[in-house]
């Protein structure tokens, strides 16, 4: 691999080494490896990814792979700028081909070392104690997370002590659990818990809305200027992959719903009907206008925000009497309305690849119009523009191309214009 990046999709390897901690063996497979993919979402609590190698020198001849190896890897763009390393576990060999006499074909799956060591422990506990909180303790106590403070992503608060046990989950798995239940501090339940480049997150929308936008991404034709900007911050490809889903939104209850709770303890039972409005109101939206449901009634003249039985949900609980309790009415029926309206425009688009890029971030998109309704007009598409949230990115780096690129999935609950 050459020492200087020229192009704005080239990347430079300082480090891509297997590590063998049983067999004390270290092996460099920068010249032989073909492929290299890293993965990351707000929907997944762990980066993944796979390496494909093509080795035609004996570099792995008589090597078995046998879970306990690790793959270290670091990567920059132009020397220092965008660096990226990390150290995975090597879980699985998914294929081994001879695809010529002498040269045979790896593909090694890998995955946050985190991942493995949670599924080898179990979370069987009593908190009383923030969910916030209570994710710290669990990533400190059980992973220790605390040891390797680059893991340590980004944590938002959240509200009120709960009383809770974790009911013999893995600890990955209890923090998902706690994120689900976990109140902002406005009473919203949008928090997410995820791995991105900067560590493991416990974050509340709010927060990740908060962010100012990575770059301003345009999609202006490619190749045709010296501008770095215009070349590293354009779009290579465009897809619009969610616009709108009226029926969706109805049976997630993204309009409205009702909860019906039931206490056993206490032998009680509350109804509450929920709706859009009730749902936002404290949220912030990444753009001028969110999201609002439609105006027009149905045939039985009910708006969709007064149509109360598009989504009824149950729940079974016992509290505790000590106001510390579980509060499902709080984050049962607002939840998944909350994260369907933020998933109901989604686009992904590929980039010159960036390390940068990675879930959980803003970008500031601008998409042009198809055509210009006028000379005042100035050709962007302001239903489309605007801020997004990555929800997910896949790194792809090819060795014989010299070529990263990143997709991602982006998606925004508002936009900057009503038109």
């Amino acid at each position: 691999m050459a020492d200087s990046v020229t192009q704005t999709s080239e990347f430079e390897i300082k480090s891509l080494v297997i590590l063998s901690p049983k067999d004390n063996v270290e092996i460099d497979i920068r010249a032989i490896f073909q492929e290299l993919n890293i993965y990351d979402s707000i929907l997944l609590n762990t980066v993944s990814g796979d390496i494909i190698i093509v080795d035609s020198l004996g570099v792995l001849r008589g090597f078995e792979f046998d879970g306990t190896q690790y793959l270290y890897i670091e990567l920059s763009k132009n020397k220092d700028l965008f660096v990226y390393k990390n150290a995975f576990h090597i879980y699985k060999q998914s294929l081994k081909d001879v695809v010529k006499p002498g040269a045979i074909s790896y593909k090694l799956n890998f995955i946050s070392d985190e991942f493995t060591v949670s599924e080898q422990t179990k979370v069987a506990q009593h908190y009383e104690l923030p969910y916030s909180e209570i994710a710290k303790r669990i990533l400190n106590s059980y992973l220790k997370i605390d040891k390797v403070p680059v893991k340590f992503g980004k944590f938002s608060n959240s509200q009120g002590i709960r009383s809770v046990i974790i009911p013999t989950m893995t600890p990955l798995d209890a923090i998902t659990w706690c994120s689900k239940r976990a109140l902002d501090t406005n009473g919203k339940p949008t928090f997410l818990f995820f791995e991105n480049s900067d560590g493991f997150n416990f974050i509340s929308m709010n927060d990740l809305f908060n962010q100012t936008p990575l770059f301003n991404i345009n999609m202006s034709p490619k190749n045709i200027t010296n501008n770095i900007n215009i070349e590293f911050l354009g779009v290579r490809g465009y897809e619009v992959i969610d616009q709108y889903d009226f029926i969706q939104n109805v049976t997630s209850g993204v309009f409205a719903k009702t909860g019906r709770f039931y206490d056993i303890l206490n032998r009680t039972y509350t109804e509450i009907k929920s709706n859009f409005f009730q749902d936002q109101l404290g949220l912030k939206s990444l753009n001028s206008n969110k999201n609002f449901p439609p105006a027009k009634n149905n045939r039985l003249n009910l708006s969709p925000e007064k149509s109360f039985e598009s989504k009824i949900e149950s729940y079974y609980y016992n509290s505790i009497a000590k106001g510390n309790e579980e509060s499902p009415d709080k984050w049962l029926l607002q939840r998944e309305a909350i994260f369907q309206n933020l998933f109901a425009k989604r686009i992904r688009i590929e980039m010159a690849g960036a390390f940068k890029y990675t879930s959980g971030k803003l970008l500031n998109v601008f998409v042009p119009k198809f055509s210009v309704d006028s000379k005042n007009d100035d050709g962007l598409n302001k239903y489309m523009s605007g801020n997004y949230l990555i929800t997910s990115t896949h790194h792809k780096m090819r060795a014989e191309a010299r070529e990263h690129t990143t997709t991602m999935d982006l998606v925004t609950d508002s936009t900057m214009s009503l038109k």
